[in-house]
């Protein structure tokens, strides 16, 4: 996890056997797989920006879903840890 605008999808981690970067700063979701690296900006709970619907990623069960206050599910993603 990162909070800032030095690692996301267009500027990835450079370490081996990663699977998740939850990243924030924008206050824009996105939801984003590059090079088999799964990219989630949960974008804001109190100050979303460019209309987008305020939010978060909950986690459970290697399911991470991004919800809006209301419990409305976005999207969801099941990742499976690196063996």
């Amino acid at each position: 996890m990162t909070h800032g605008h030095l690692h996301n999808s267009e500027i990835p981690f450079r370490i081996p056997n990663i699977d998740v970067v939850l990243h924030g700063h924008f206050h824009i979701h996105s939801w984003e797989k590059v090079n088999g690296v799964c990219y989630f900006n949960p974008g804001s709970i109190s100050i979303p920006k460019c209309d987008t619907k305020h939010s978060c990623i909950i986690y459970e069960n290697n399911i991470f879903s991004w919800v809006d206050l209301e419990g409305n599910i976005f999207h969801q993603e099941k990742v499976e840890k690196h063996k």
